[in-house]
Parts: C-alpha cells; sequence; structure tokens
C-alpha cells in the first residue's frame, strides 16, 4: 500500500532531535482555528484546554489498545500545515506519533537511555499553589 503523500511530507516537517518519529505509522496533528474557539466575555480563549484534553484521552485510549502515543512540540509549523493542507488560519498545538512499540536498535544511545531511565517529575509545590 502506498503510503499517503501528507504523511511523508509530515515527517519532513519534523525537528532533528524526532528522527525516530519518522517510523510511526501515523503522525496526528492536533490545531485550532480562532474562529472555531470558544471564548469567554472575560476574552479567554478555551481551545488550548480542549486540544489538551483531546491529546489526553487520545493517549490514554493509545495505550488501553496497547498502542504507543508521543505528542511532540518539535516541528516546523508552517510546514506541517502544508503537509496536512491544513487551513492557513490553523494554529498547530501538538503533533502525536502513534503506532505499536519499535525497535529500540534505530534511537540513538541519548534516547535508549532516557526510554529506560525513570521519570522525574517536579515536586508539587512548583507546579501548584496552594492557596
Amino acid at each position: 500500500m502506498k503510503e499517503p503523500q501528507g504523511l511523508a511530507k509530515g515527517r519532513e516537517a519534523l525537528s532533528k532531535g524526532n528522527y525516530w518519529a519518522k517510523k510511526a505509522p501515523i503522525l496526528i496533528c492536533l490545531y485550532t482555528r480562532k474562529e472555531d474557539d470558544c471564548i469567554s466575555s472575560e476574552g479567554r480563549d478555551y481551545a488550548l484546554f480542549a486540544c489538551g484534553l483531546a491529546a489526553a484521552n487520545l493517549l490514554i485510549q493509545a495505550t488501553e489498545e496497547g498502542l504507543v502515543a508521543h505528542p511532540m512540540a518539535g516541528y516546523d509549523a508552517a510546514a506541517l500545515k502544508n503537509a496536512f493542507a491544513l487551513p492557513a488560519d490553523s494554529i498547530p498545538i501538538v503533533l502525536i506519533a502513534l503506532g505499536y512499540p519499535g525497535d529500540e536498535s534505530g534511537l540513538s544511545e541519548k534516547h535508549r537511555i532516557s526510554e529506560h531511565a525513570p521519570r522525574v517529575r517536579k515536586p508539587l509545590e512548583e507546579v501548584l499553589i496552594f492557596a
């Protein structure tokens, strides 16, 4: 089966650090447009929150299905818009590589180490305000 042209172009939009995602069978671009956003009377935009919820649910469901979904910010937004033929006024939020776990032999030493390293999270005091 021939690969969709948009997928090949989407891979070209990836930053050098996301070389590994070029092997992903699916790239998902979550984007928004100002005209599609719900803006409160105080001027708060909800689109980023909605895209975050959509991404989170996609990641959870992918894991449930035995897939790996990896969100990325490392891409050329203009090239991505062109690759996926997004509307000119679109705002790409995140690119998600989706597929089955791959062979680690294609990873750099740095990425092989980080794949098996314990995850380090900031203390709650650094990300929450307790009032």
